[in-house]
């Protein structure tokens, strides 16, 4: 085959593959990972709150929803571990089967890329439902970030006992009303 045939073949596969719709997601706005192995899609929301906390929210189209939140009062590039809903650095999870939140026991959020507009990285981590463990791997996401203002009555500014978990919970109240968290 000569270069010309060659050439012609690949611009017509060139133009056609890039012709395809991604499915609504946007090459700076996506959140990729693996729920149990199955490979899940959603589109995410970046949020930096006025009290220097941070969240991804994301939703697949079939109602699972993931966070990762950091409670650092310093977003920036690095390694955060993820322990549990008490530590700065959480992840949770919940779906339409699934209603409640559950908060992981373990993993890593990696910030690669923030600019105070847009946030990059990547994220492993796991949550326990009783005796079932949900494992979330190959995470990789890249959000457009929002700012939020919280109103000074927010809860934890009023109580040194306030639980992160239900500070990540009101938060998320704030920016997704009509989201479904127990």
């Amino acid at each position: 085959m000569n270069l010309n045939k060659k050439l012609l073949i690949a611009g017509s596969c060139a133009i056609v593959l890039g012709g395809c719709k991604k499915d609504g997601l946007e090459p700076d706005n996506n959140f990729i990972y693996k729920m149990d192995g199955v490979l899940k899609t959603a589109v995410p929301e970046g949020t930096n709150f006025s009290d220097g906390s941070f969240m991804v929210d994301a939703t697949t189209d079939d109602g699972d929803d993931v966070t990762l939140f950091i409670d650092d009062n310093n977003i920036r590039i690095g390694t955060f571990h993820i322990e549990n809903a008490e530590d700065e650095t959480a992840a949770s999870y919940n779906s339409k089967k699934h209603p409640e939140m559950l908060f992981s026991d373990s993993g890593l959020l990696v910030i690669t890329s923030y600019n105070g507009s847009n946030v990059s990285g990547t994220f492993h981590f796991q949550v326990r439902d009783g005796q079932n463990i949900k494992k979330f791997t190959g995470g990789q996401f890249r959000a457009k970030v929002s700012f939020f203002s919280l109103p000074e009555d927010e809860p934890c500014y009023e109580d040194s006992t306030y639980d992160i978990a239900a500070k990540k919970k009101w938060m998320l109240q704030q920016i997704r009303p009509s989201s479904v968290v127990k």
